[in-house]
């Protein structure tokens, strides 16, 4: 398969990392123009001829195509784009000082929400995560925020980050709804980014409920998905709105190509073999 550090880095398409054009991986719209270069198994094995390339062995098995590999939605998501977003949301909570005089007082004041949280629902695991560090936050490398956890524990702290988004955009007895100060280029989009922000953690917490539910329910399925990955590229673009190109990296709401895996997952993975529960990781990897 192709690398993933090429700029045509997919193996289900021909979306592209380039910055112009109509495939670009991080149009998240159901009609983007890398849904019209989907990679049929007859046109990889073309490829492969054109180009001297050797396919595969696995292919040697009777009956396996392109199509039946799976997208694994633990890390593609879990221990991808989704701790992108909660990475994001935490950078916000802690740097703001509207709340905290310092990030150590912010982080010291999130852990003790988390423990709240995760006391008051005991079925959620983050022992591994509390308390939290300032490296699991923001790293040299990557340098962007992105939380650094175990799959599942990025995974159960979803819904605190739907409760902490909700938190940001109404505030509550003890604090007021998150502002951006009045000098800041973001001050006109304080709406947007408070609405936006909480309908991507509602989409993500969709996502995963609709994952374990009996019956499971494509079109359900995909809808929240669109609803994440649509709501991260609204906020992404937010931030980066009038920054120049070599200050943006360091932005939060990052996107990479893990995210542009989860439409193909929802759109491609899910007629073949039902809820990603089924075809993830977490099973094997016990």
């Amino acid at each position: 398969f192709r690398w993933f550090t090429s700029d045509r880095f997919c193996w289900l398409c021909d979306a592209t990392q380039a910055t112009v054009g109509d495939r670009h991986y991080a149009d998240f719209r159901p009609e983007a123009g890398h849904r019209r270069s989907l990679i049929t198994h007859e046109a990889y094995f073309g490829a492969c001829a054109a180009d001297g390339t050797q396919p595969s062995s696995m292919f040697k098995v009777p009956g396996l195509r392109l199509e039946h590999f799976a997208i694994d939605s633990m890390h593609a998501g879990d221990l991808g784009s989704f701790q992108d977003a909660i990475g994001s949301i935490f950078w916000l909570e802690i740097s703001n000082k509207e709340w905290y005089r310092n990030k150590n007082e912010g982080l010291a004041q999130l852990n003790k929400d988390l423990q709240s949280y995760y006391s008051a629902n005991a079925g959620r695991k983050m022992s591994k995560l509390t308390p939290l560090v300032m490296g699991q936050i923001m790293t040299k490398d990557p340098g962007y925020p992105f939380l650094k956890s175990k799959a599942a524990e990025s995974r159960h702290v979803a819904e605190f980050c739907l409760v902490l988004a909700q938190r940001h955009r109404h505030g509550d007895g003890q604090r007021a709804a998150y502002r951006f100060r009045p000098s800041s280029r973001l001050a006109i989009s304080q709406n947007e980014h408070l609405d936006t922000l909480v309908s991507m953690f509602e989409g993500l917490v969709s996502y995963h409920q609709t994952c374990g539910a009996t019956p499971f329910v494509e079109q359900s399925c995909r809808a929240a998905m669109y609803k994440y990955l649509q709501s991260l590229d609204r906020l992404n673009k937010l931030w980066r709105r009038d920054v120049p190109a070599e200050d943006r990296q360091k932005l939060p709401f990052h996107i990479r190509p893990k995210a542009h895996m989860l439409q193909h997952m929802v759109e491609d993975k899910l007629p073949l073999f039902g809820s990603p529960a089924r075809f993830w990781c977490y099973r094997d990897e016990d």
